[in-house]
């Protein structure tokens, strides 16, 4: 019984420790793409600049 129970635990520690890893790696691309964003309306602005001068 002992057994069975620490290869649930142990797959519940792996399964967790995989969540983790991939909610970082989701906030990552997120925060990757949110500075293209910025970048783009960057260029957008310094071009509505360009345009007025």
């Amino acid at each position: 019984m002992e057994e069975v129970a620490g290869k649930i635990f142990n797959l519940v520690m792996i399964l967790g420790v995989l969540g983790i890893v991939s909610a970082c790696v989701i906030v990552i691309m997120l925060i990757i793409k949110l500075f293209d964003i910025a970048k783009a309306i960057e260029k957008l602005q310094n071009s509505i600049e360009q345009l007025k001068k």
